[in-house]
């Protein structure tokens, strides 16, 4: 499930013929990644760096 960000929401709505009224909210991306799509790092966090005790 994909949330749209920016004008992707708009441009799915027209890829699948929605009428112009309708907001896409979120929808379910189908298919296979692209062979040149970046590589995307996960960054690591221990709990400790997560959890603020009486701070921000």
């Amino acid at each position: 499930m994909r949330i749209p960000v920016g004008d992707e929401g708009v441009n799915v709505a027209g890829v699948v013929n929605a009428p112009e009224n309708y907001l896409l909210p979120c929808y379910i991306g189908l298919g296979y990644p692209s062979e040149d799509r970046p590589k995307i790092q996960q960054v690591e966090y221990s709990t400790k760096q997560k959890m603020h005790f009486g701070q921000w």
